[in-house]
């Protein structure tokens, strides 16, 4: 039996009209959230973490798999020192996501806050594997351990992995800045060296050996290095600050 057209058009208005409505329930939806989320972001801000807290975990109810909240979650119950429930956001939060180092950062420091030590220090070194040529992970770790005299943890965990895959540069780089900052100069510059010589594409490897050439009273030598990164890097700014400051300071500029 063929339908006739006074039968198909009520259906396909029916069938609109069901599409509009759970695209209209959606969109009101969204709006809502995005609004609660916008809330606790001020609260937030403000450091008004009680509220702040309430309303993420409002948010997380409606988008539990929304790492953002769940990272500003676990920071607004790690400012009430609610640690307990901060490791408990955290890890969920790392355990979906792996790749989040925000979340790994946290997660490690709300372990620390909870005395203990020995299980922060492996969520770090399994934060340095998986992300072993990222600067910056390199240096909020280190900062972190550095309060609890653990910086030997995080040069041991560069030094696993340079073993590993000994061409990566910027791991070499990341063991240098660790060891200046324990303050062993002479094998940090035999790393940035070696970071060097594996073409590594960050000025900042020349900026630090020449510092740390110029601690050990080689200034001939470091303005040698912060010019091989000029010359590399024509845009890097801070290289050639250091290279205009050396030589106002031997009165040979201006």
């Amino acid at each position: 039996m063929v339908e006739t057209p006074q039968q198909i058009y009520p259906l396909a208005i029916a069938v609109v009209s069901i599409i509009l409505a759970v695209l209209v329930f959606l969109l009101r939806k969204t709006v809502v959230t995005s609004s609660l989320f916008q809330k606790g972001v001020g609260f937030y801000e403000k450091q008004d973490y009680p509220n702040a807290e309430v309303v993420f975990r409002q948010v997380i109810k409606r988008q539990p798999t929304n790492d953002m909240v769940a990272l500003l979650l676990g920071k607004s119950l790690m400012e009430q020192s609610k640690f307990e429930d901060a490791v408990s956001v955290l890890q969920g939060l790392i355990n979906r996501s792996p790749k989040n180092v925000d979340g790994y950062l946290r997660l490690g420091e709300a372990v620390l806050k909870q005395g203990q030590l020995e299980e922060a220090i492996t969520i770090y070194r399994e934060l340095i594997r998986r992300t072993p040529q990222n600067t910056e992970v390199s240096w909020q770790i280190g900062k972190i351990l550095a309060k609890e005299n653990q910086l030997e943890e995080v040069i041991a965990g560069y030094r696993e992995v340079a073993q590993e895959d000994p061409q990566q540069a910027v791991v070499h780089l990341n063991l240098a800045n660790m060891l200046m900052a324990q303050g062993d100069v002479e094998e940090a510059i035999g790393e940035y060296q070696e970071a060097i010589r594996l073409q590594v594409k960050k000025p900042a490897a020349y900026w630090y050996l020449g510092d740390a050439l110029s601690q050990q009273g080689k200034q001939d030598e470091a303005l040698a290095i912060w010019r091989e990164g000029v010359k590399l890097n024509p845009n890097d700014t801070v290289g050639m600050s250091k290279i205009k400051q050396f030589l106002t300071e031997k009165g040979k500029l201006g």
